[in-house]
C-alpha cells in the first residue's frame, strides 16, 4: 500500500511537471489570445464529466466501493452508451457556436476545423472519468494513476517533438490530436486490464438506461446541479475573465492558475482521491463519528504538506515567469501567490465534500456547492470589473474559503445532531 502511494504520487508529480511544461511551452509559442482560447477549451473539456455525467459519477463511485466488478462494468458501459447518444447533439451545438462566432475570424476557423475533435475529447473525458473513479473505488490506485498518466501526460513529449520537428502544422491540431491519442490508448489498456469484469454480460441496455434516467430524475438531480456548481466554481472564472476583461487576460490567468492547480493536484492524487473510498468504508464501519476523526487526520496531513510545498510552487513560478518572453506574466506574478492560497483551501474543501458524500448527505452538499458557486461567480464578476486580474484571483481565494467553511460547518453540524 505504501509503495503504491509512493508510485502514484511520483507519477502524478512527473505528470504535473510535464503538463505544466506543456502549459509553459504553449504560453511561449502561442500568442496570448490563442493561449487564452486554449485555456477556455481545456476548461470546457474538464467540465464535461460534470455536465454530461447526469449527477451519477460520484454516486456510482460511492456505490462502487462495495459493488461487484461485473456490475461496475455494466454501469460504465451503459453510461458510455448515453455519452455516445449525446455525440451528434454536441456536434450540432459546436456547429452553432461556430456560426455564432463567424465574425471572429480566428475563433470561427478554429471551431469549423476542430468541432468533431473537441466534442470527442470532451465525451471521452466523461467515460475515462468514470473509469478512473471505478478503479479508485476498488483501491486500484496503481492502475488508476497509470492510466491517468497515459491519457493526460504520456502524449506530451511526442507532441512537443512534432512541434519542434519543423513540419508546418496549424498550432492547435497537434495538441488536440495527441491528447485524443492518449485518451484512446488509456481506454484500450483499461479494457485489456479489466477483461475479466464481464463486459456486456447479462446486461439489458433498455432496462439499464431506464434505470439510469429514473435515478437521475428521482435522486441524482440535486447531485447533478451540485456537480455543475462545483465545477463552475473551479473553471467558470476564466470564462468571466475573457468576457469582462479580454481573452489575453484569460491567457495570463490560465498560466498562473495552472501552477496553483498543480500544487492542489499533487495533494489530490496522494491524499484526496484515495480518501473517498476510505471515508465510505469508515462511515459504513464506524459511523459519522469515526468519519469525523478520519477527516480531521486527513486535513492535518494535507495542511502540513501544503505548508511545505506552497512556497516552492510560488518561487518556482516566479523564476519561470522571468524566462517567459511575455511581459504580462512578469508584471502580474503576485497573482500566483493569491491563487496558490486559494488552491490550498480548495484541497480542504474537497476533503470536507468527500466526507459529506461518504455520509450520504447529498442534499446539504448540494446546498453548499450551489451557494459557493453563486458566491464565487458574483465575487469574480464584481472584483474583476473593479480590480482586473487581481480581483479575479482574490475572488478565487475568497470563494474557496466560503466553500470550505460551508462544507466543514455542515459536516460538523451533522455530527452534533447525532450527539
Amino acid at each position: 500500500m505504501l509503495l503504491s502511494k509512493i508510485y502514484s504520487v511520483t507519477l502524478r508529480a512527473v505528470g504535473l511537471v510535464a503538463r505544466f511544461g506543456l502549459v509553459a511551452y504553449l504560453a511561449k509559442v502561442l500568442t496570448l489570445e490563442e493561449f487564452g482560447y486554449f485555456g477556455i477549451l481545456v476548461a470546457a473539456i474538464y467540465m464535461a464529466p460534470s455536465v454530461f455525467g447526469l449527477g451519477l459519477h460520484y454516486r456510482t463511485n460511492r456505490d462502487f466501493v462495495l459493488a461487484d466488478v461485473k456490475d461496475i462494468a455494466n454501469t460504465i458501459l451503459t453510461k458510455a452508451a448515453v455519452v455516445a447518444m449525446m455525440l451528434p447533439l454536441l456536434v450540432i451545438v459546436a456547429s452553432g457556436l461556430s456560426y455564432f462566432f463567424r465574425h471572429d475570424h480566428w475563433l470561427h476557423g478554429w471551431f469549423g476545423r476542430l468541432e468533431w475533435l473537441i466534442v470527442t475529447l470532451a465525451l471521452l473525458e466523461v467515460v475515462l472519468n468514470d473509469v478512473h473513479l471505478a478503479l479508485l473505488s476498488k483501491a486500484m490506485l496503481t492502475h488508476a494513476n497509470t492510466l491517468s498518466f497515459i491519457r493526460t501526460t504520456a502524449w506530451i513529449p511526442p507532441m512537443v517533438a512534432c512541434f519542434q520537428s519543423g513540419v508546418s502544422l496549424p498550432r492547435l491540431e497537434p495538441v488536440l490530436g495527441f491528447w485524443l491519442g492518449g485518451q484512446l490508448f488509456a481506454l484500450f489498456l483499461f479494457l485489456v486490464l479489466s477483461r475479466s469484469w464481464g463486459w456486456g454480460k447479462n446486461i439489458v441496455f433498455r432496462q439499464r438506461l431506464r434505470g439510469l434516467f429514473d435515478e437521475f430524475r428521482s435522486v441524482s438531480l440535486p447531485v447533478y446541479f451540485s456537480d455543475l456548481a462545483s465545477v463552475g466554481a473551479s473553471y467558470g472564472d476564466r470564462f468571466l475573465v475573457a468576457g469582462i476583461i479580454d481573452v489575453r487576460a484569460a491567457g495570463v490567468y490560465t498560466f498562473f492558475w495552472s501552477i496553483a492547480n498543480g500544487i492542489s493536484q499533487l495533494l489530490n492524487v496522494g491524499l484526496v482521491q484515495p480518501a473517498l473510498s476510505v471515508f465510505v468504508k469508515t462511515h459504513a464501519d464506524q459511523g459519522r463519528i469515526g468519519l469525523d476523526k478520519k477527516l480531521q487526520r486527513s486535513m492535518l496531513s494535507a495542511g502540513g504538506i501544503l505548508l511545505a510545498v506552497a512556497p516552492f510552487g510560488y518561487f518556482g513560478g516566479v523564476v519561470l515567469t522571468d524566462f517567459m518572453k511575455k511581459v504580462e506574466f512578469r508584471n502580474d506574478a503576485f497573482i500566483l501567490a493569491i491563487l496558490i492560497a486559494g488552491a490550498a483551501v480548495k484541497v480542504l474543501a474537497d476533503l470536507s465534500g468527500y466526507a459529506l458524500y461518504a455520509a450520504r448527505d447529498d442534499r446539504r452538499l448540494f446546498f453548499a456547492n450551489m451557494l459557493g458557486f453563486l458566491f464565487s461567480i458574483i465575487a469574480c464578476y464584481f472584483l474583476a470589473s473593479s480590480f482586473g486580474l487581481y480581483g479575479v484571483a482574490s475572488a478565487y481565494l475568497v470563494g474557496s474559503l466560503a466553500i470550505f467553511g460551508m462544507k466543514y460547518y455542515i459536516f460538523k453540524s451533522g455530527n452534533r445532531l447525532l450527539n
